[in-house]
């Protein structure tokens, strides 16, 4: 199974949560290399905190139409023209639904450090068992594995017995107020009430990132807000 990775400058070697079917593995990892090459970099001087509309726009395009069956399977609707909320209805009206929160922009990159990247930050270029870029820890290789998943089940003919939401933001990077804001604020007008909200987490790294040795576990115990 392959790994992502963002860092640059630094040999890092991410371990894999399991071993996937080398066939599915290879098209996630593909899917996740052709998003990284989109430079969906949020900007707060812009009305609509994206740097650039149409690689935006291409972004949602390109996510409907890697997972097709997503789009015509679920309710999805866009919050501020780029991010996503998207509703996967349960069959047991009296359990609470539960939320998963992701985002897919990403920061910029500072010209001079252009030479310090091993590979381009935008090239999503899979080498040496891994995929470099930017957004590939932080977090599109979240939301395509929010997607990967979503799909999967819906091949497998699964269908919740609990109400699921994903809400996936187009401008956590500079505080999410258009984004994750936004869809909070809908769901609150709709009186959902949620059980539990599972945020951006962080990884598991082979080489303990020199502060342990051997593999060290990250894990997160609260949420976060971007400053």
């Amino acid at each position: 199974a392959f790994v992502w990775l963002e860092c640059f400058g630094q040999n890092l070697k991410f371990g894999s949560s399991r071993q996937l079917k080398q066939s599915n593995s290879t098209t996630a990892v593909e899917r996740l290399s052709q998003f990284i090459r989109l430079e969906t970099i949020s900007d707060y001087e812009k009305d609509l905190h994206v740097s650039n509309e149409k690689v935006f726009i291409q972004a949602l395009a390109y996510l409907e139409e890697a997972y097709p069956l997503v789009w015509t399977s679920l309710n999805i609707q866009k919050v501020n023209a780029f991010s996503l909320l998207i509703e996967w209805q349960g069959s047991n009206a009296t359990l609470l639904p539960i939320l998963f929160v992701g985002h897919y922009d990403v920061v910029p990159v500072v010209p001079e450090t252009i030479g310090e990247w091993t590979y381009p930050p935008f090239s999503g270029e899979i080498a040496d068992g891994y995929i470099w870029g930017r957004g590939s820890i932080d977090m599109k290789s979240g939301v395509i594995g929010i997607f990967e998943a979503i799909n999967y089940l819906l091949e497998q003919g699964f269908s919740p017995e609990r109400t699921i939401y994903y809400g996936l933001g187009h401008d956590e990077e500079i505080g999410g107020s258009l984004g994750s804001q936004a869809m909070a604020e809908y769901l609150r007008e709709k009186g959902v009430q949620l059980e539990i909200i599972f945020d951006e987490g962080a990884f598991n790294v082979v080489d303990g990132l020199g502060i342990v040795q051997g593999p060290l576990s990250l894990v997160g115990i609260a949420g976060k807000g971007s400053v």
